[in-house]
């Protein structure tokens, strides 16, 4: 099965257009990797062993370090294999935050602490990435506006 892709007058393929990415379903975060589910009885071990704060950090740096990488990708293998290295930092991540959050409820409301965290998770998970993008375009489209607007008095104070 390929891609859907729509030829330019120029004859180019714009698959990866901001128009056809705006409109793809290819847009939305996938589910999370199989790694995330295979690594989580592991980060819980570990967690108990070691500490919950360094496999925070560990989660957190594994996952800044191949979201970087998504920006050196030559093909569609690369991607693949990120995707399941950021299922490990998620693994490592959330259990930690979950023992965390295990730890440090009282234990007649552990129950409820917890539901909380799980509805917080799936409203982040379903809302956030919208309402980033609303965020990101409103602070590009001021940071735009007034680098177009420099830009022009910079051209007038030249003239």
């Amino acid at each position: 099965m390929s891609l859907p892709t729509s030829r330019s007058t120029t004859g180019e393929d714009r698959l990866f257009t901001p128009a056809f990415i705006a409109r793809s379903p290819l847009r939305t975060s996938p589910p999370s990797p199989p790694t995330a589910h295979i690594m989580r009885p592991w980060s819980g071990r570990s967690a108990d062993r070691r500490g919950r704060r360094p496999l925070l950090i560990a989660g957190a740096l594994l996952a800044a370090l191949a979201i970087a990488a998504h920006t050196l990708t030559p093909d569609l293998a690369v991607p693949i294999g990120l995707r399941l290295v950021l299922g490990v930092a998620e693994a490592l991540f959330f259990v930690a935050g979950i023992a965390i959050l295990a730890d440090l409820a009282p234990p007649n409301r552990a129950g409820e602490e917890l539901s909380f965290n799980s509805v917080a998770l799936a409203l982040g998970l379903a809302f956030g990435p919208r309402r980033a993008s609303c965020c990101w375009r409103s602070v590009a489209s001021r940071w735009c506006g007034s680098a177009r607007r420099r830009w022009r008095l910079r051209r007038q104070s030249w003239a």
